[in-house]
């Protein structure tokens, strides 16, 4: 049962239309996956599953895409990009170094990310959505992390974070890298604004700081004007709470900021929301979705397996399907036909090459009681040569 009692749900974006919420989260699997929700939190479904941490979800505003980053913050890392429903996944970057954090242009045509090349430290790079034409835009000799990119709502400048050890500020360049401002002033060790988004029907931009507490003692939410002038408070964290990466909802009538939550280090990430003027504070997603208390035995196989045209997942309990989804090894989605009755689900697998596939499926009918999308189970599918 690949469900967690407790989980992380964390660096959260919104759909261009307002109806979406992707996040990262652990509701599955130790690492952190892509998920997409309703606005309102419900509704869950998973899009990704690979072996390593999958973060940095991104829409694009065309609402085509959703492009992350694959793996930690180190070399492995790479960006990927698939459909909104999780299919079609297909890897943009392919080096030796660090790629991630990717972000969407205003016109869906183009990447903004950090990278490590030939520097030890993360510079600004673009490349259209298809990752042909990588370019660097930020070349600093110095051991500063240009990193968290963002574009500009017009799309004429990146905003970024530049620091050292704990102190980001947050910088502006134009798109082609050509003219340096400051949007924030210098910080000490331990004042830091990293973290933030562009409110693009205001010429604001939403960010995550330290300035009122230091350095580990837990963040806060700030609006700002562009230029960096008209600090507004949005929270007022007490006791170490963490409120993390501020997202906008860019659809006109909604007028809320989206957030990460961590009530202390002790505690899992949780995302809420809030009015723009920081009230009306609710929880979306929450870090307890279920309990291993509220989780029914089951037993299910699948037969034949291997498999070459059809397969059934029988169960010793009535089946009622939620979702069932086919993933190879690479973590691709493959849509697949299906039927089901009282006594077992029939999958047509006759179109799906040799391999060894995962299949995942959900059903709220296995649960006693939740508000999560359902009980999750992963079996392992061999298909024979056709």
């Amino acid at each position: 049962m690949n469900v967690q009692e407790k989980c992380h749900a964390v660096f959260q974006t919104i759909s261009q239309d307002g109806k979406y919420i992707y996040f990262c989260s652990t509701i599955e699997t130790s690492n952190y996956q892509i998920y997409r929700s309703d606005i309102d939190g419900s509704n869950i479904t998973g899009l990704t599953f690979s072996d390593v941490n999958d973060l940095y979800p991104d829409a694009s505003p065309d609402g085509k895409w959703i492009v992350f980053q694959r793996g930690d913050d180190n070399a492995s890392s790479e960006i990927y990009r698939m459909n909104v429903d999780g299919s079609n996944l297909i890897r943009l970057t392919e080096n030796s170094g660090f790629d991630g954090e990717p972000r969407f242009s205003p016109d869906s045509y183009k990447i903004v990310f950090c990278a490590w090349d030939d520097s030890s430290y993360p510079e600004i790079f673009t490349m259209e959505v298809n990752g042909e034409n990588r370019t660097q835009i930020t070349k600093d000799p110095g051991a500063t992390h240009h990193h968290h990119p963002v574009y500009s709502a017009d799309g004429k400048y990146i905003y970024f974070a530049y620091g050292v050890n704990a102190d980001n500020r947050i910088v502006r360049v134009t798109a082609d890298g050509s003219t340096w401002n400051d949007v924030t002033l210098p910080n000490d060790f331990g004042y830091d604004e990293s973290y933030f988004n562009v409110i693009h029907d205001g010429g604001k931009l939403v960010v995550q700081t330290t300035e009122y507490h230091g350095y580990n003692k837990g963040t806060d939410i700030v609006t700002i004007n562009s230029d960096g002038t008209g600090w507004t408070a949005l929270t007022s964290s007490e006791g170490n709470e963490y409120f993390y990466a501020p997202s906008y909802n860019p659809h006109g009538g909604d007028n809320s900021i989206y957030f990460s939550y961590l009530k202390d280090l002790n505690n899992q990430f949780e995302i809420k929301r809030m009015d723009m003027d920081g009230t009306n504070i609710e929880t979306l997603i929450s870090s307890s979705k279920v309990s291993n208390n509220n989780l029914m035995s089951i037993n299910l196989h699948l037969y034949p397996n291997p498999a070459n045209s059809n397969t059934k997942l029988i169960s010793d309990v009535s089946l009622n399907i939620d979702d069932i989804i086919v993933y190879d090894i690479t973590g691709q989605v493959i849509k697949i036909p299906f039927s089901w009755n009282k006594d077992y689900i029939n999958m047509d697998v006759s179109f799906i090459p040799q391999g060894i596939y995962f299949v995942k499926y959900k059903s709220k009918s296995i649960l006693k009681s939740h508000s999560f999308s359902g009980f999750c189970l992963f079996l392992f599918l061999t298909i024979f040569l056709k």
